[in-house]
């Protein structure tokens, strides 16, 4: 009883049609219930699963097709898939931002933006899909790194509608577990339109990191001041230097140092 008035739990999903993945969602409930970690969860998933169905990045990126699904924990990592699934030709998928003609969140597959709201991604977090579903013969990938959150796990698996659907993609082939700050770069993003510049540092890939920019542009109210050369067109991103180092705080300093050899070019001032 909650306030005097009775609590009633609805636990089944009228979208799963398959008793196997509706015993998976219920291991789940209870296992958030029980207090077991994400990674506990993660196994349990793991454990559900044949062996074709628990792959790497690579592998994932092998099989994708523009119907599927794939579910992050956080936006870098749907960055990652955005980076390597952008089709050379044909189709290719959007999701729609907010103040568009369409509705906000939704996902388009065209051969151009439906809109100027639309955004090229590949990936969605598992938190902005929630209430959508993945319908069969789709597939949907469930990215393993960096589930921070346990209560993700059961969301994610409640999107499909029989388990045969669901590929667990694990971190063994990662590049993102290599050791974060050995592996800094120095950066620099230029445009043909413009002598402003803007440096920065990343732990990840120079594609990565762009698409990280132009995403963050459209957000007009915290954005970073890369958006001034990103608005002056042709932005390209280009490696200054790797700079392998052991902590932020020695990326930061490395950047400085960069902003201030271009001096008042850098847009970071």
């Amino acid at each position: 009883m909650a306030l005097g008035y009775p609590i009633t739990r609805y636990d089944f999903s009228h979208r799963c049609k398959c008793e196997a993945l509706r015993a998976l969602q219920s291991q789940l409930r209870d296992a958030i219930d029980d207090g077991l970690s994400s990674d506990e969860m993660r196994d349990l998933v793991r454990r559900a699963l044949p062996a074709s169905q628990v792959i790497t990045f690579e592998e994932c990126v092998a099989q994708y097709e523009l119907a599927d699904t794939v579910l992050v924990s956080t936006h870098a990592n749907g960055d990652e898939y955005t980076a390597v699934l952008i089709p050379l030709k044909g189709n290719r998928k959007y999701r729609i931002g907010k103040h568009a003609p369409l509705p906000n969140g939704r996902i388009v597959i065209a051969a151009t933006p439906p809109c100027a709201q639309a955004v090229e991604t590949y990936a969605s977090t598992i938190h902005g899909f929630q209430g959508r579903d993945v319908v069969a013969p789709a597939r949907l990938f469930i990215d393993s790194r960096r589930m921070f959150c346990k209560e993700h796990w059961y969301v994610a698996v409640t999107r499909p509608e029989y388990l045969s659907q669901i590929y667990l993609v694990c971190p063994d082939a990662s590049p993102l577990l290599v050791p974060r700050w050995g592996q800094t770069k120095m950066y620099v993003i230029r445009s043909l339109n413009t002598p402003l510049v803007y440096v920065g540092y990343t732990t990840g890939t120079l594609p990565i990191r762009m698409a990280q920019h132009q995403r963050g542009a459209m957000n007009t109210k915290r954005r970073c001041t890369s958006h001034k050369v990103l608005e002056e067109g042709d932005a390209r991103i280009e490696l200054l230097e790797d700079w392998p180092c052991s902590s932020r705080q020695e990326a930061m300093e490395r950047e400085q140092w960069w902003i201030h050899r271009f001096g008042v070019l850098a847009v970071n001032l």
